[in-house]
C-alpha cells in the first residue's frame, strides 16, 4: 500500500502548479498527464482558493483528472469545484464521495442521491 503524509502530498501537488512542472509536461498534443485526486474538502477556503490557483496557472489544460469524491457537503461548493477543474483540466471524471452524497441544498446533512441522476 502506498501512503503519503500530508507533506509530501501537499508538496507533490504544489509542484504542479508551479512552472518548473511545465517543462517536464509532454511535448505531443493530446498527450496529457492523468491525475487522481479525493478529499479535496472545498468547502474549506484555503482549500479552494488552492484549487482557483491551479485553474489560474493553467498548467492542466492538456491533463485529465480524476476527482474521486469528498469535494464539499455544500452542493453550491460541489458545482463550483466542479466548474474550475472542467476548466483547469480537458477532461473531468468525477465520482461522488459521502459528503457529496449525503448533502442537502442548506449545506446540512441527509440524503440526496437524485441530483446525480441528471
Amino acid at each position: 500500500m502506498l501512503s503519503w503524509s500530508k507533506a509530501s502530498l501537499a508538496a507533490y501537488f504544489e509542484s504542479g502548479v508551479n512552472s518548473h512542472a511545465t517543462a517536464s509536461r509532454p511535448s505531443e498534443p493530446g498527450q496529457g498527464r492523468l491525475y487522481a485526486v479525493s478529499d479535496v474538502h472545498t468547502d474549506k477556503p484555503e482549500n479552494m482558493a488552492w484549487w482557483r490557483r491551479l485553474e489560474e496557472c493553467g498548467a492542466h489544460r492538456a491533463d485529465s483528472l480524476i476527482l474521486a469524491g469528498d469535494v464539499s457537503h455544500r452542493p453550491d461548493v460541489l458545482l463550483e469545484t466542479l466548474q474550475i477543474a472542467a476548466r483547469a483540466f480537458r477532461t473531468v471524471h468525477f465520482v461522488p464521495g459521502n459528503h457529496d452524497l449525503w448533502v442537502r441544498g442548506g449545506g446540512g446533512g441527509g440524503g440526496d442521491m437524485g441530483r446525480y441522476g441528471e
